[in-house]
C-alpha cells in the first residue's frame, strides 16, 4: 500500500510537470508563429492542427507514465502467484479437499487459479497426465490474457512517430504555403513550419522509444512469470501424480 502511495505521488508530480511543460511551451510557440505567421488559411488551420498534435502528444506522455506505474505495481510474481495463495491451494489439494479448492478458485477468480480450477476438473475426471495437459492449455491462454495487457505500451510505440511524422507533414505543408505567399519569403516566414515539423517528430520519438522498451521489458517479465506459473502449478499437482504411481505399484 505504501508503494502504491508513492507510486501514485511519483504520476502527480510527473503530471504536473509535463503539463505545465507543455503550457509554457504552448505559449512560447504561439508567440513565434504568431511573428513568422504569413496570414494564410493554410497557414492558421496548419497552426491550430500543431496544437493539437503537441496536446495528443502531452496526454499520450502522460498516459504512459500511468501505465508503466500500474504494470509495475501488478505484473510481478508476488501478484500473480503470490506465495500465501498457492501454499494454501497446495495444502487443499494434499488433503483431498477438492471441492473447496474448486469454490476457492471460483470466489477468487485470477490467472492463477483459473489455471488451476481448469487442472483440477481435469485430474478428477481423467487423471494427472490429462490434468497437465490442460494446465499446458490454459497456462498459454492465460499468458496471452496477460500480454493483452501490455499491448497498450506497443500501440502508444506506434501511434506516437506516426503523430509526429503527421506533424512533420503539417509543418512542411505551412512552410511551403508561406514561400507560395510571399513574393521575397524570409527565413522568418518558413521558420514556424519548419520548426513545427522538427518538433513534433522529436516528441514523438521521445514517446516512442520508452514505450517500446518498456513493452519489451513487461513482455519478458511476463514470460519469466508465466513459466513460474507452470511449475508452481505442476508442484501443486504433485498430489495426483504420487497418487498414480501408488496406484500402478
Amino acid at each position: 500500500m505504501q508503494s502504491s502511495k508513492k507510486c501514485f505521488v511519483v504520476f502527480l508530480v510527473l503530471a504536473g510537470a509535463v503539463l505545465c511543460a507543455s503550457a509554457a511551451w504552448a505559449e512560447g510557440e504561439e508567440q513565434a508563429a504568431a511573428q513568422a505567421s504569413t496570414g494564410t488559411a493554410a497557414g492558421m488551420v496548419g497552426q491550430v492542427v500543431t496544437w493539437a498534435i503537441y496536446g495528443l502528444q502531452a496526454l499520450i506522455s502522460l498516459i504512459l507514465v500511468a501505465l508503466v506505474v500500474f504494470y509495475f505495481l501488478n505484473i510481478k510474481a508476488s501478484s500473480l502467484i503470490p506465495a500465501p495463495v498457492v501454499e494454501q491451494m497446495t495444502e487443499m489439494l494434499n488433503r483431498g479437499a477438492y471441492d473447496e479448492l474448486n469454490d476457492f478458485c471460483k470466489t477468487a477468480p485470477t490467472h492463477l487459479t483459473n489455471v488451476v480450477a481448469t487442472g483440477l476438473d481435469k485430474a478428477r475426471k481423467d487423471g494427472y497426465q490429462a490434468a497437465m495437459t490442460a494446465i499446458d492449455d490454459k497456462i498459454a491462454e492465460e499468458g496471452l490474457l496477460l500480454e493483452n495487457r501490455i499491448s497498450w505500451l506497443n500501440f502508444i510505440s506506434v501511434i506516437s512517430p506516426m503523430l509526429g511524422l503527421f506533424g512533420t507533414v503539417v509543418g512542411m505543408v505551412m512552410s511551403f504555403d508561406a514561400i507560395a505567399s510571399v513574393l521575397n519569403p524570409q527565413p522568418s516566414h518558413l521558420a514556424a513550419g519548419i520548426r513545427a515539423a522538427l518538433w513534433t517528430t522529436v516528441f514523438g520519438l521521445m514517446i516512442a522509444m520508452p514505450a517500446m522498451s518498456f513493452f519489451f521489458y513487461f513482455r519478458n517479465r511476463l514470460a519469466r512469470i508465466v513459466m513460474e506459473m507452470g511449475l508452481a502449478c505442476e508442484n501443486m499437482f504433485e498430489h495426483f501424480r504420487r497418487g498414480l504411481s501408488e496406484k500402478n505399484a
